[in-house]
């Protein structure tokens, strides 16, 4: 809170907009953990996670000191948890206990050497696009599909280019026919 936009001044993607889809889902996923509905760890296992950087850490047995931190990756995930945490309070000001029981991954990156700190924000932010088809590639009914085909002999490709990474020799002992693809 203390450093502002400061603090995001190092990830390239925290101006991009508000990527409403993402974080539809951070939301309702804190919404279930604040409700009861889910478990704490499912957040932390949900979501990616942070990364930042420092350019000193300090630390004794029970406390971690980072001086000028600024977050490389996991803009959203911090904005929309710090918005919710605010909106969640109770009349006394307290969070909702659940929520205070969520954990989110954090990986530091200490370095003062510039060049190479700009190589891992470029690295850290390399996603492949990956169309909302794509995510339903592992859905039980397009795995029923696969199966289906797979016993009339046909090849059936759920997860998009996966047809290319198969060889004529791995269809045949499939039992799969490439001409009725």
């Amino acid at each position: 809170s203390d450093l502002g936009e400061r603090f995001f001044e190092k990830n390239i993607r925290s101006g991009l907009g508000d990527g409403s889809m993402t974080n539809d889902h951070i939301k309702k996923s804190l919404r279930d953990v604040a409700r009861g509905n889910e478990p704490s760890e499912h957040f932390t296992l949900h979501h990616l996670g942070i990364s930042l950087t420092a350019q000193h850490l300090e630390s004794d047995s029970t406390r971690l000191r980072i001086v000028e931190p600024r977050i490389l990756n996991g803009a959203q995930t911090i904005k929309i948890l710090k918005d919710f945490v605010e909106d969640e309070k109770d009349s006394e000001g307290s969070m909702n206990k659940n929520v205070a029981n969520t954990r989110v991954v954090a990986r530091i990156i200490k370095s003062n050497d510039n060049d190479f700190m700009r190589k891992v924000t470029l690295n850290n932010n390399r996603q492949n696009p990956i169309m909302p088809w794509n995510l339903r590639a592992n859905d039980l009914i397009q795995i029923g599909f696969e199966e289906l085909f797979a016993k009339l002999g046909i090849y059936y490709e759920r997860r998009e280019n996966a047809y290319k990474n198969i060889t004529d020799d791995d269809l045949e002992a499939l039992g799969l026919d490439k001409s009725g693809t």
